[in-house]
């Protein structure tokens, strides 16, 4: 499918008439600037009051500067003075430090700790076992003996619950040890 063609042409400029004056195109040749007196004693004016202004906030800077240097001079002097520890501060400190390598070497070994724990859960196992045979034993009358035993046996298991923390306690405790030596060594 085709389209119709425009019923008019497009527009288009027309030549000129008459060729251009031969003057015009060229560039216009600029006179001199006139040298102004008045003018320029004003920008002369105006640096000179820009070099004083500069010149007071160079004084100030200086003052303030020096004011600064002061301060921080005579705090560091003050802080100086008492800044040391008294020789009752270092013994108090020197104890500590002996305390604690005290307890150092007297701690427990993790081989100490690991038999310790089995032990534990060999008396467990062996309350245990005895728990057992005390409940499936046929209860005879024999004054009383089984409350009794019963009652021991819970004691023991309370006991043997009681130590059982006491040595994971006493484990974290060797742990915590072992990595405070180990990060005091270099």
């Amino acid at each position: 499918m085709s389209t119709p063609p425009p019923p008019e042409e497009p527009t288009r400029p027309l030549p000129p008439a008459t060729p251009p004056p031969a003057g015009v195109g060229v560039d216009r040749e600029l006179a001199a600037p006139v040298e102004d007196p008045y003018r320029t004693e004003l920008l002369l004016d105006q640096l000179r009051s820009l070099r004083t202004a500069l010149a007071i906030v160079g004084v100030i800077a200086v003052a303030a500067l020096a004011v600064a240097l002061y301060t921080v001079l005579t705090k560091e002097e003050e802080s100086d003075t008492g800044a040391g520890a008294g020789s009752q501060q270092v013994a108090a400190l020197a104890d500590r430090v002996d305390a604690l390598e005290a307890d150092v070497k007297t701690r427990a070994t993790k081989n100490q700790v690991s038999q310790l724990s089995d032990d534990v859960e060999a008396l467990s196992a062996r309350v245990d076992k005895v728990a057992k045979q005390s409940q499936s034993a046929p209860s005879s009358d024999n004054g009383g003996t089984d409350e009794q035993a019963r009652s021991s046996i819970d004691k023991l298991d309370q006991s043997v619950q009681t130590l059982s923390q006491d040595v994971k306690d006493l484990d974290g405790r060797v742990g915590d040890l072992e990595d405070q030596s180990q990060q005091q060594q270099p």
